[in-house]
């Protein structure tokens, strides 16, 4: 299955129609890993005729009911043609609006995750094949401000749950040095912020 992923930067040609069904045609999904505008989201679900599945980012503050058209993932397991997905928002809380969780809060949420996760593993005698995230686990990825500080949580729930893929977005890339991609353990971590396509 052909995933288009998308995150934080909002670019010109992905709102161009004959763009998007020439270069992601073949994709069959596309999730949002938050700060993304609904409108943006709608028109490439819209026009490539696929399924959105998202979490909030921090700036994603005045989604309203309903928008974006889609499955919003946070703190939820769910399925797409055999694809199996649980997702969790938000970023390191820096100015206490919404959107934003201390690493208590974020643990929390994990530890209530695992509880889908687990009876999944039961059921299906495999792990979680994409685990979608807003902010970056801790020291993979990350900066060291507090803004783009990555969970602690989320190196836990690698180690717990251990997912295919762990996807997020939160950390812009302006140097193609940069590196965005990471095995830990039987994890893929991939910063795919703004645009990337991931065969599974």
């Amino acid at each position: 299955m052909k995933i288009l992923s998308v995150s934080d930067n909002v670019l010109e040609q992905m709102e161009n129609a004959t763009n998007l069904t020439r270069v992601y045609g073949d994709c069959e999904i596309l999730i949002s890993c938050g700060d993304m505008p609904a409108h943006y989201l709608e028109y490439i679900s819209s026009v490539l005729s696929i399924p959105l599945f998202f979490v909030r980012g921090n700036h994603d503050t005045e989604y309203e009911v309903g928008r974006p058209g889609g499955d919003n993932l946070h703190e939820r397991l769910r399925y797409y043609r055999g694809l199996s997905m649980a997702g969790l928002e938000g970023c390191m809380v820096y100015n206490r609006e919404s959107v934003q969780y201390t690493e208590m809060e974020m643990f929390r949420m994990v530890l209530g995750l695992g509880v889908q996760v687990f009876i999944h593993q039961l059921r299906f005698k495999r792990p979680l094949d994409v685990m979608v995230t807003h902010a970056p686990p801790r020291g993979i990825h990350d900066q060291n401000d507090r803004t783009h500080r990555g969970f602690r949580s989320f190196n836990l729930l690698i180690s717990l749950y251990r997912p295919r893929y762990l996807i997020h977005g939160h950390v812009d890339v302006l140097d193609r040095r940069t590196q965005i991609q990471t095995r830990v353990k039987d994890t893929e971590v991939i910063n795919i912020n703004p645009v990337k396509v991931l065969t599974l």
